[in-house]
Order: C-alpha cells, then structure tokens, then sequence
C-alpha cells in the first residue's frame, strides 16, 4: 500500500483497531498532517536530522521494498538509513542493518528523498522478540 492508504477515512478493514499495522497508519498520518510532530519524532530516532534540511517526504505502508521501484539514485550511491522498533518495551540496539532473504512486509518507509530513508517495524507486545529490525 501506498500514500493513497494513508488517509483518516479508509483503515484496513481487516484488521481490529489495535493491530500493529492500524498503529503504524496511524503515525503515519500524524507524521504526514503535522510537520512539528513530524520534527519531533525525527528528532528521536535521528536527532542529527532536521525535517526542513530533507527532501520532500514520501509515506508507504506494507511494502516489501524499501526504496519504490521508481526511486531514482545514481548507481552505486547509498541512501542513509535508520531501521525504528516501536515497542511498549524496545531498547535501543545498535546491531549494523544487514541484508535479509526473508519474506518481509514493512510496517512503514518514510523516504526523505535521496537524503534518508526510514523504516519503521511496530510490536505492540511486550517482550516482542524480533530481528526485523536490523535484518532488511
């Protein structure tokens, strides 16, 4: 799903209210509506970025691919990254981001142009033990 999905009016109907994926929408959207909630929580998971010095930023939900298919940066040139676990109980890890062959389905991607590139993994159990987050 796309920024298309991200909008006050149209939930994923499957899911119950508190299900991670309704949670990440759901900050996804704040973060879309409020550029000063947007800083704010930029300014936790990466306190050496601010939100007015980045590209225009794109929100995705359930996607498998970090970066879109029509992503346009020059071969061989990285993209900063942050991976975030928000969890009632997650501590901060500072294992590298390696690659994974797992089938994954990312909770969100918030992409600040070329500049930086966030994805987002959301428990809402706690003692949620997971890998995903540094295993992209």
């Amino acid at each position: 799903m796309t920024l298309s999905h991200l909008n006050h009016f149209a939930p994923f109907e499957r899911a119950a209210a508190s299900h991670e994926n309704q949670l990440t929408r759901a900050l996804l959207i704040v973060l879309r509506s409020c550029p000063m909630a947007h800083q704010a929580w930029l300014g936790l998971v990466a306190p050496s970025y601010k939100l007015h010095q980045l590209g225009k930023p794109d929100f995705a939900t359930q996607r498998q691919r970090v970066l879109a298919a029509e992503m346009n940066s020059a071969e061989g040139e990285a993209i900063p990254g942050i991976s975030v676990l928000l969890a009632p109980d997650a501590a901060q890890v500072s294992a590298p981001v390696e690659p994974s062959d797992r089938q994954q389905v990312l909770d969100g991607i918030i992409t600040y142009g070329t500049d930086l590139v966030v994805v987002i993994e959301n428990k809402v159990t706690w003692n949620a033990v997971t890998v995903q987050p540094h295993q992209i």
